[in-house]
This record gives C-alpha cells, structure tokens and sequence, in this order.
C-alpha cells in the first residue's frame, strides 16, 4: 500500500497560535504627523510674529506722538523766544538800556564838533 503524502502548509490549533502584533506605522503617517505638528509650529510662531508687530507698531505710535508733542511745544518756545528778541533789539528799548545801564546820552545834532586825524595815526 502507498502511502500518500499530503503536500502543503499545516496549520497548528488555534489554542496554540500566539498572535503578536507590533504596532507598526506606516512611513507616511510619520510623515503626516511630523507634518501637522511643522504646521502647529509654524502657525504659533505666526501668531507670536504678529502679536510682537502689533506692540511694536503701538509702541512706535506712542513714541511719534511725544516726539510730536515735544516739537510743538519747542515751536511754541521758539516763537515766544523770538518775540521777546525783536522786542528786545527796537530802537526805543536799546536806547532805554543804553541811558538806564550805560549812563549814555542822547546827543544834540546841533551841537556836534568834528576833530581832525593826523595822517600817522590814521594808518593804524
């Protein structure tokens, strides 16, 4: 009698058969992942970009209107200093400084005398 040989792949109980099974990731869910979390950064550091812009824009516009402020009020001075300068340089206030202070005197156009230089001391 021949004994026939079945040919293939047994299979043992499945009582027997321990199973494990290792989490394995696709490669393009690594990438998918990495992914999402470039973009979370990225999208924070937006954020922070344009939160520090906007402070710096309200600290610049603080500091252009005290700059502002500080030219009107030296126009202002300017102007007030100028006047007190023409004030001071007209005709009727030197000539008051020059009697009060000085001890000057206005002098009669009637009574002017002419003096004659010598030659020699006019050279100097």
């Amino acid at each position: 009698m021949a004994y026939h040989q079945r040919v293939g792949i047994v299979r043992a109980p499945a009582s027997r058969t321990r199973v494990r099974s290792w989490p394995q990731a696709d490669v393009s869910e690594w990438y998918l992942t990495a992914l999402v979390v470039l973009c979370a950064v990225v999208a924070a550091l937006l954020c922070l970009l344009y939160v520090w812009q906007g402070a710096k824009i309200l600290d610049l516009t603080a500091r252009r209107e005290g700059a502002r402020d500080v030219a009107v009020a030296r126009r202002e001075e300017n102007r007030l200093l100028e006047t007190k300068l023409a004030e001071a340089l007209s005709l009727p206030i030197v000539s008051r400084i020059a009697r009060e202070t000085l001890g000057m005197v206005e002098v009669d156009p009637c009574n002017v005398r002419y003096v004659a230089v010598p030659a020699d001391l006019d050279a100097d």
